[in-house]
């Protein structure tokens, strides 16, 4: 996932984004005993928010899956009908949660969906 590159789906889609986590100097994150959220908000722009979230996916629930811990690499699968009557503009974060419960953004931007004819 390429922060802030928007991503363009009919809203019927099904869809899997990967992400490797970093540190801010670039160092991989080991993600062993991190917890993950994928969270999708409207957005009045690419860069505002409104809150609630309307869809939300967890590590816990299986949306998320950690695919190489020591690489730093997450999948979050996001299955079809999760964006059933979405249009416009929505913003999307990956929260992830170390087992300090330390909580923080490691990705973000914005998601734009179309009708399905």
């Amino acid at each position: 996932m390429a922060e802030n590159s928007i991503i363009r789906l009919h809203n019927a889609s099904q869809i899997t984004l990967r992400a490797t986590v970093r540190y801010a100097d670039g160092n991989l994150v080991d993600l062993n005993g991190f917890a993950f959220r994928w969270v999708m908000v409207a957005a009045a722009s690419q860069d505002t928010v409104a809150p609630p979230a309307l869809v939300t996916l967890t590590s816990a629930g299986g949306g998320i899956v950690v695919t190489d811990a020591a690489a730093g690499e997450v999948e979050v699968r996001i299955p079809n009908g999760s964006f059933d009557g979405l249009t416009g503009v929505h913003r999307w974060q990956l929260i992830a949660t170390d087992a300090s419960s330390n909580e923080w953004v490691v990705s973000t931007g914005p998601m734009h969906f179309w009708p399905t004819a």
